[in-house]
């Protein structure tokens, strides 16, 4: 309808296709060339950019955490320190995004886990200082964060 309208405003104006089509080209070239543009700024600058994206953080921390543990290169065992908000299960882009990489929900405080070298650990937003404080006590792993714009929104720590 979009492309309807634009070639009724162009035969008013007296650019039609049949009559300058050196002078339409270029009327529907630059037309929709703007609204690339606008469309880019505005998505990357307003809304992306300045993280409108998503409904809420705990659906953003599914995502992150799919993308994070597909990243894993290794057949062993990944933990997340669950609650109430965050937890395995909650969200088909996990799956989606670990390409179905089992994670096991840990609701438990963390000294309750023996993990073995190798295994993975995942704190949520709300468990991220107990994990810090546990990698300190069992130094030597990996700990990796990840931001959601100026938010800590998830920590990783791989057992040594």
């Amino acid at each position: 309808m979009a492309a309807i309208g634009l070639d009724q405003i162009l035969e008013l104006l007296g650019i039609g296709y049949n009559n300058t089509r050196v002078a339409y080209k270029f009327s529907v070239s630059a037309v929709l060339t703007s609204l690339l543009i606008f469309n880019l700024w505005t998505y990357y600058g307003d809304f992306a950019g300045q993280c409108r994206y998503g409904n809420s953080l705990v659906d953003r921390f599914a995502s992150y955490m799919g993308s994070y543990v597909n990243t894993i290169d290794n057949e062993l065992s990944v933990y997340l320190l669950s609650d109430d908000l965050y937890f395995y299960g909650s969200h088909a882009s996990t799956d989606f995004l670990s390409e179905k990489r089992k994670i096991t929900n840990f609701p438990d405080p963390i000294d309750m886990l023996a993990p073995v070298s190798g295994e993975t650990i995942i704190a949520s937003p709300e468990r991220i200082p107990e994990l810090e404080e546990w990698a300190r006590a069992h130094p030597g792993g990996l700990l990796q964060y990840q931001y959601d714009c100026a938010t800590t929104i998830l920590l990783s720590y791989r057992v040594p």
